[in-house]
């Protein structure tokens, strides 16, 4: 992992590092506020994560959601068959290779997602 030099025994050194965790804490902000650890119509945020990377990207493996995500391939797949049970995602099988099965957001899938982006966005805007 590459560590900034931040020099932190000058003063723009101390000055780059209090801008650094100033961001940090915003980051970390801007996620609970997207993502509260109460859910969203019974997802929680991993969930809500891996509906809407389908809802940005389409079809995709359960291993491509685990690199998009940076999440364990066994969690994703766990996550996965929860949201299939919900209806929010549908397996899909590869008619030229059957080792492969792609998922994709069912069409309330795709209406959850919507309206919890929306929600998010609105109520960011109005905090």
């Amino acid at each position: 992992m590459h560590m900034p030099e931040t020099n932190v025994g000058s003063k723009a050194g101390e000055a780059t590092m209090l801008r650094q965790i100033d961001r940090l804490l915003r980051v970390a902000h801007d996620y609970r506020r997207a993502f509260p650890r109460s859910g969203y119509r019974g997802l929680n945020p991993a969930n809500l994560q891996v509906l809407l990377v389908l809802r940005r990207r389409g079809e995709m493996t359960v291993c491509d959601i685990a690199t998009a995500l940076r999440r364990p391939r066994p969690s994703v797949s766990n996550i996965v068959a929860l949201l299939q049970q919900r209806d929010l995602v549908v397996g899909l099988g590869d008619s030229r290779d059957h080792r492969l099965h792609y998922q994709r957001l069912s069409s309330l899938g795709t209406t959850v997602a919507d309206q919890f982006v929306t929600e998010t966005l609105t109520r960011s805007v109005l905090e």
